[in-house]
């Protein structure tokens, strides 16, 4: 329910939705045995939130032949056609 005196503004319809860019720098960190990351803006420099980290996650993870093979840890050794490790 709105304060009182207050209305509810109509949100309206979308007319069209374009993906945009920022610029972060993304370092990959080897964890045991899982790979994680750590997001960094790369303008202001501080540490990604939540919902960027998020973000980027669902982006590396995609199902997009583009990221599925740019973002797979290289194999080592004695390590070829193991399966690539979860973030």
């Amino acid at each position: 329910m709105a304060a009182r005196g207050k209305r509810r503004r109509e949100l309206g319809k979308p007319i069209r939705s374009e993906p945009c860019g920022y610029p972060y720098w993304v370092e990959y960190l080897e964890r045991g045995s899982n790979v994680d990351f750590r997001a960094v803006d790369a303008v202001s420099g501080k540490r990604a939130g939540a919902a960027v980290r998020g973000a980027i996650a669902r982006g590396i993870a995609a199902d997009n032949p583009l990221t599925e093979t740019r973002h797979r840890r290289p194999a080592q050794s004695g390590q070829e056609g193991s399966a690539p490790r979860r973030l």
